[in-house]
């Protein structure tokens, strides 16, 4: 699946150049919900790890 996901990136990144930039924020905002739907379960672990770090970096 990290090969799709790779793939779909590379062919986002294909059509923001062809299209044009006009079009490049309805793509921006495309990859953005197809990543939060793919890693939809992997994401509140990592805002927590990130949350802890930057917590235990302020005791230091």
């Amino acid at each position: 699946m990290e090969l799709l996901s790779i793939a779909i990136v590379i062919i986002l990144i294909g059509a923001l150049f062809s299209i044009g930039w006009r079009m490049g924020p309805l793509i921006v905002v495309g990859a953005i919900i197809y990543a939060v739907i793919r890693y939809r379960r992997q994401i509140p672990g990592v805002i927590r790890k990130f949350v802890n770090g930057l917590r235990s970096g302020k005791k230091k």
